[in-house]
């Protein structure tokens, strides 16, 4: 609704416009907010990093392209353009050595991602394009899957 903060409904809701079923948007909405809290302050989010993040973000949150870059050069196998999810796989468990904690939470997030985001089939197995990738990562992804255009562009 434009306040920065975000709640348990408006999670929901955006999990329904994502395409997730009822009984699935109120798991993942209360998965969420348990996590993270009842209400989400935008402005903090980037608080609830794990150990097992990708390092795409910095400490503040924002989107660094060469971390980007190093990670699809690193986790594309066969250079396929898209990770599917043996490629993200690896990545988590890379991810889990290199900065541990939290393993759990970054497979959970992917699955998800792939629930919503999933464009390709590489060997065999859902996969997301470098392209949505690199758009989830900035930020615009699920506004161009809910049919919206993400407010920095109006």
């Amino acid at each position: 609704d434009g306040d920065g903060v975000v709640g348990p409904g408006e999670t929901y809701a955006a999990l329904r416009l994502l395409g997730f079923g009822r009984l699935k948007a109120a798991f993942v909405a209360a998965g969420i907010h348990a996590g993270l809290g009842a209400r989400v302050r935008l402005d903090a989010v980037h608080l609830g990093k794990h150990g097992s993040d990708t390092g795409v973000y910095d400490a503040r949150g924002r989107f660094v392209p060469e971390a980007f870059e190093r990670l699809f050069a690193r986790f594309d196998s066969g250079s396929a353009g898209a990770l599917n999810e043996s490629d993200i796989a690896r990545m988590i468990s890379a991810h889990s050595t290199e900065r541990p904690g939290a393993a759990f939470a970054a497979k959970v997030e992917f699955r998800l991602l792939l629930d919503a985001a999933a464009d390709r089939v590489n060997a065999g197995e859902r996969a997301v394009s470098r392209e949505r990738l690199a758009s989830f990562y900035e930020g615009s992804l699920f506004y161009e899957l809910a049919g919206e255009v993400p407010p920095w562009r109006t």
